[in-house]
């Protein structure tokens, strides 16, 4: 869901900065690109004006089950077309590095963090998967060729974190991987 209902506030579990401070030269680049750094900008996000608006691309509420079924249906093409998903996969933008990857080089398509065969956050030989970091430590991802999808959702934001890092480290008390969604 984009935001929630107003009586459903109090369930949302709230987002936090964890973790170390990032350096005075990117939280300046983060002022200018975003309008802030992430201690400014995440208490922003629990508020009831943010959690009750539908904003695209910001106030996603979901479960990692919810999540990683999502990205196994568009796996399965049953969300997008198959083509329209191919459009989207494309790249986009020369591999640079990416704050939600620990300033490792990452490849963009359109909406989608891609994986590669040297750098990807999805771990090493994934030149299929593909997702979304989210700005609070939130994953979703699927990988066509190992026919997996999967989800990780925190409510700490990592200042200083690394994603394929942080997947390792997941328990199963935090990260859930679909299983195949049967045809209709």
């Amino acid at each position: 869901n984009y935001g929630v209902a107003p009586e459903d506030v109090p369930q949302v579990a709230p987002c936090v900065v964890t973790g170390r401070r990032l350096p005075g030269p990117i939280g300046a680049v983060m002022r200018r690109s975003i309008g802030g750094t992430l201690d400014e900008i995440i208490p922003l996000s629990n508020q009831p004006a943010f959690l009750t608006k539908v904003i695209p691309a910001s106030n996603l509420v979901s479960t990692a089950g919810e999540l990683s079924r999502f990205y196994e249906l568009l796996r399965q093409g049953r969300i997008l077309k198959p083509d329209t998903l191919q459009a989207a996969l494309v790249p986009s933008m020369r591999m640079r590095p990416e704050l939600s990857s620990g300033l490792k080089p990452v490849r963009w398509g359109q909406g989608y963090l891609l994986g590669g065969r040297r750098f990807s956050p999805f771990g090493k030989d994934t030149p299929q998967a593909f997702g979304n970091p989210g700005v609070s430590e939130v994953l979703g991802w699927a990988d066509p060729q190992r026919r997996l999808a999967g989800a990780i959702i925190s409510s700490g934001t990592f200042q200083r974190g690394h994603l394929r890092r942080n997947c390792r480290r997941a328990s199963p008390d935090h990260a859930k991987a679909s299983r195949p969604v049967p045809a209709p």
